[in-house]
């Protein structure tokens, strides 16, 4: 098998995909972020939690839940400026609402 069918073929862990900000951070840190960007209720559903395999590129996650893990990287790393592309976009109004109002505002 090439190296490149290797890397295409991957799974990475949830928990993996946040994995520094674990590390850096404290749990209670962490476990805000995941509440503001709306992921606790996510690894509640998971098949087995933040254990849950996720294929690489997320494939099996939602749009939304692609955008969300990607705004938590972005929180966790606790930057003074932030470029956001349109972050929001796949996620539904009434949890985008939730969001903008938690982290973005």
């Amino acid at each position: 098998m090439s190296s490149s069918k290797q890397v295409n073929s991957m799974e990475f862990h949830f928990l993996v995909i946040l994995y520094w900000a674990i590390y850096l951070q404290s749990y209670s840190f962490v476990k805000k972020v995941l509440r503001c960007c709306g992921l606790i209720e996510d690894l509640q559903r998971l098949p087995e939690g933040d254990l849950t395999r996720v294929k690489k590129g997320g494939e099996n996650l939602s749009g939304g839940q692609r955008q969300r893990i990607g705004l938590a990287r972005a929180v966790y790393k606790n930057a003074s400026i932030y470029l956001l592309d349109d972050p929001l976009s796949a996620i539904d109004p009434c949890l985008r609402q939730k969001i903008f109002d938690k982290v973005i505002n």
